[in-house]
């Protein structure tokens, strides 16, 4: 098993704001906060190669706050995303990459709270796959 590895991280937040300028000084959620952000990496490393597949979490958040309805709430869906890493080293000076982000083809999806739970579409943003080949050589 050497050569393997697993590294990750989870971040629970749980914070509230407050304003005399919207809904009365009602508590809100914070801001472009998630309240679980969680990455996980998973991969195989040795002198000439290293292999590497990532998940990246975030909860959903609230983007941005109507002061008098919050019907008209804006929040971010929950949005994850995978890629993979693959670095070669030919020879001690020269490496070869590959680097696939957004494996899965997430979409960042924006919406309004709506009345009752019903949502409504705000915007949507599809970045679809990124693909990057290259080399790396060192003098």
């Amino acid at each position: 098993l050497e050569g393997i590895f697993i590294n990750g991280n989870l971040t629970l937040i749980n914070g509230q704001a407050r304003s005399e300028f919207v809904r009365n000084n009602a508590k809100l959620r914070l801001e472009e906060q998630a309240s679980l952000i969680a990455n996980l990496s998973v991969g195989y490393e040795d002198d000439r190669f290293t292999g590497r597949v990532s998940a990246n979490y975030i909860g959903d958040r609230l983007q941005s706050v109507n002061s008098t309805n919050p019907e008209l709430d804006v929040l971010r869906g929950k949005f994850m995303t995978v890629d993979v890493n693959i670095r070669f080293n030919v020879t001690p000076k020269f490496q070869i990459y590959t680097d696939v982000a957004n494996v899965t083809n997430e979409i960042d999806v924006r919406y309004y709270r709506g009345i009752d739970g019903v949502r409504l579409p705000n915007r949507t943003s599809n970045y679809g796959r990124t693909f990057q080949l290259g080399a790396v050589m060192t003098f």
